[in-house]
């Protein structure tokens, strides 16, 4: 009984990577491209790398609609601005062959609306 109780806590303590992942992507999706803060980036990147199994990344972007491979997408490109890492370049390989060459074409041509443009000036 204490075993399955230490085990039910750990289960509630740390949440299934893809849970993570989820959760962590909500946080900059539908942010424009060069508007990606780097702190939200970190924090997307910092579940990512607790995934380095190939067979785990492929399970977590499996799960994921257009829209949020197209955020992972945008995510792995800003990280790699400013550093590299073999587990972003694992992520990259998985999402660009589930979200395809749109994904990397979306996150190239994405920009800001100009409405956010006008109010910057």
């Amino acid at each position: 009984l204490k075993l399955q109780f230490l085990y039910l806590i750990a289960q509630r303590s740390y949440p299934s990577p893809l849970m993570s992942l989820d959760s962590a992507l909500d946080a900059v999706h539908g942010v424009p491209f060069p508007l990606l803060q780097a702190k939200a980036v970190e924090k997307v990147t910092a579940v990512m790398e607790k995934t380095k199994d190939e067979a785990k990344i492929k399970a977590a972007v499996a799960e994921l609609d257009e829209e949020k491979v197209d955020t992972l997408c945008k995510v792995v490109y800003k990280a790699l601005e400013t550093g590299n890492s073999n587990v972003l370049f694992k992520w990259f390989a998985v999402v660009s062959d589930v979200g395809g060459q749109g994904a990397i074409v979306r996150v190239l041509t994405d920009k800001v609306p100009e409405e956010e443009e006008e109010d910057e000036d």
